[in-house]
């Protein structure tokens, strides 16, 4: 299996914003300048840190395979 951030995320508290880092000068969507998650992302957020660290890296891996099948190919 290709290594990507699935496999980061196993072992990780379930806080997923927790080393979460907005660039300065570029507008977040999702979180605030303070670094909270917008209201409209926090039930989202939730749901994937509901899923826990190995039922989320295979929904990364998953949709990494999906990718690598359709062909798109990024760096």
């Amino acid at each position: 299996m290709a290594k990507g951030i699935h496999q980061e995320i196993i072992g990780r508290p379930h806080n997923l914003l927790e080393h979460y880092q907005p660039i300065d000068g570029v507008v977040d969507e999702m979180v605030d300048a303070s670094g909270n998650p917008r209201p409209v992302w926090k039930d989202f957020i939730e749901a994937l840190e509901g899923l826990g660290p190995e039922k989320l890296a295979q929904r990364f891996a998953r949709a990494d395979q999906y990718l690598r099948d359709a062909g798109v190919y990024y760096r």
